[in-house]
């Protein structure tokens, strides 16, 4: 290996460690618990290991795609069935994700812009945060970005060109069975490939070569390369094709319930569309996803000196398309391939029938937007690369404050609010280990809504659940037997008093307080 080769081995692991920090680090922590939406995946996952459900799209009613839940039961098969277990699948994909995001901008840029992605990719706290996360949205990115690298280097030509291109076709399919955003990347393909054929179809004139050419197609020029991924895709994409055949409803009932033709929505399509766009627009440097959940609430997407850099790379692309007469026609089709990333991949966030803005719904955008600053700092580099001490100190300068900057964000700012932790139904956590360890079904009683039972039958999945379940509504409705527990977590704590006043007999054997000083559960016992 050579030396400059060793450097960039070396610097790319650095990166790596980097990241695997962010998305490991206090995995048992933070965030502490669960979302009722990952313990729900989290049982299909069990259920899927249990009984080998080979369908494509789980579930009887509106179906969820398998692949994620595939993956998390083998997670779970590993390791147990505990929160953080079905978690780190989420970190994983992530970190293959960064290793395919270096790959790709290193195909189209160069290794200077590969290495600056993968930074801000891998300190970037709305990624970290999905990244901890148990959804199936996290797969979208890894299938994407080298989907697009093995399209590139089968365009690219050489020896392996049609296996490049049947593993695009390959991965193509698959993305289908991960999330339903992924339906905008065959839109971008389509939009991309009519944008590029007009670029490569147009007369090369710039300074480097003044000579008119014929016309070349890019289409028919690679047809044989398109014919071999359509020919991966179709086998991939079959089963799935009849899957929507049988069930037609399911594709289109999901669609419409998750975007701005929902008719449960109180305004109309149009004014929610507008509204979306201004707070999208938004959220990458002023304004972001204001829920806990995917995000510090408030916070961009970028941090201040990232997003600095951000609204530079978008400049350097589109200065590029007004001064195409003097820009290469290679250098119009890599930019060509960003804007139109950017813009097909927003309009998830533009359609959504939740509040806005919405880091999950902007997911797509992960990880190409984190060329974009990549770009705008090359831009800085370029114009001082004469003054290398400058340089120098202007890349530690920003490596400094990006990285503590989002280590601040996130490991103590966001361990440290409680709205954080309560969103993460932290509280759920600690009494689904005291269940565990009193592991007593017929004397454990447990007062909690549906929804959130969830949550609980998950994580004392590997138990058996010991625990039988009361809903708040029927709590008085009950005769208890002696020495039986009545646990209430903090969730129905509001309805002890209720209890205590037909079960005067109760008595209080246990009480537990969160690290916030807050009440978290109470045991009582006839």
């Amino acid at each position: 290996m050579q030396t400059k080769s060793k450097i960039s081995f070396i610097i790319l692991l650095l990166i790596l460690a980097l990241a695997g920090f962010f998305r490991f680090y206090l995995i048992k922590e933070l965030p502490g618990g669960l979302l009722q939406e990952e313990a729900e995946n989290g049982l299909k996952a069990l259920e899927i290991s249990e009984s080998g459900e080979k369908n494509l799209c789980y579930g009887r009613e509106k179906g969820t795609e398998i692949l994620y839940l595939r993956l998390a039961s083998l997670s779970i098969k590993a390791f147990g069935a505990s929160f953080w277990q079905l978690k780190v699948i989420s970190g994983i994909i992530s970190m293959i994700t960064l290793i395919g995001l270096y790959l790709l901008t290193k195909l189209l840029y160069k290794r200077t812009v590969a290495f600056l992605a993968c930074f801000f990719a891998a300190v970037s706290i709305p990624y970290t945060i999905l990244s901890r996360i148990a959804f199936r949205a996290i797969l979208i990115p890894c299938i994407t970005v080298y989907l697009l690298y093995f399209a590139i280097k089968a365009v690219k030509g050489n020896k392996k060109k049609y296996f490049y291109a049947f593993l695009a076709g390959t991965l193509f399919a698959l993305g289908f069975y991960t999330h339903i955003s992924f339906w905008t990347v065959p839109l971008f393909l389509l939009v991309l490939l009519i944008v590029e054929e007009s670029i490569f179809s147009s007369k090369k004139s710039n300074l480097e070569n003044q000579v008119s050419r014929p016309r070349a197609k890019l289409i028919r020029i690679h047809y044989k390369k398109i014919l071999t991924a359509l020919i991966a895709f179709a086998i991939l994409i079959t089963p799935l094709f009849i899957y929507f055949i049988e069930k037609p409803g399911i594709l289109w009932d999901r669609a419409r319930d998750a975007s701005i033709l929902n008719p449960g929505l109180p305004h109309n399509p149009l004014y929610s569309l507008g509204k979306n766009i201004v707070k999208t627009l938004v959220m990458f440097n002023a304004y972001g996803d204001p829920n806990w959940r995917y995000n510090i609430a408030g916070a961009p997407f970028f941090d201040p000196a990232t997003g600095i850099l951000f609204l530079i790379g978008i400049l350097v692309c589109v200065f590029a398309y007004l001064k195409k007469k003097r820009i290469s026609k290679k250098t119009l089709m890599k930019n060509g391939l960003l804007i139109i990333w950017f813009l097909v991949m927003l309009i998830p966030s533009l359609i959504t029938s939740k509040d806005t803005p919405n880091f999950l719904a902007a997911v797509n955008l992960i990880p190409l937007i984190f060329i974009f600053p990549s770009l705008g700092m090359r831009a800085i580099l370029l114009k001082i690369r004469h003054r290398p001490i400058i340089l120098g100190f202007l890349l530690l300068i920003l490596a400094v404050f990006v990285v503590n900057y989002n280590l601040w964000i996130y490991f103590k700012v966001a361990k440290n609010n409680q709205n954080y932790y309560n969103t993460y139904n932290g509280d759920l956590t600690s009494t689904a280990l005291y269940i565990n360890k009193n592991n007593n079904k017929e004397n454990t009683f447990l007062v909690l809504g549906k929804d959130s039972n969830q949550i609980m039958q998950f994580l004392t999945s590997e138990q058996k659940n010991p625990y039988r379940l009361i809903i708040p509504e029927k709590i008085n409705k009950y005769s208890y037997p002696k020495n039986v527990k009545i646990i209430f977590p903090s969730k129905t704590l509001s309805q002890i008093e209720e209890f205590k006043k037909a079960h005067a007999e109760a008595e209080l054997i246990f009480e537990e307080y969160n690290r916030f000083g807050e009440k978290g559960m109470e045991v009582y016992q006839f």
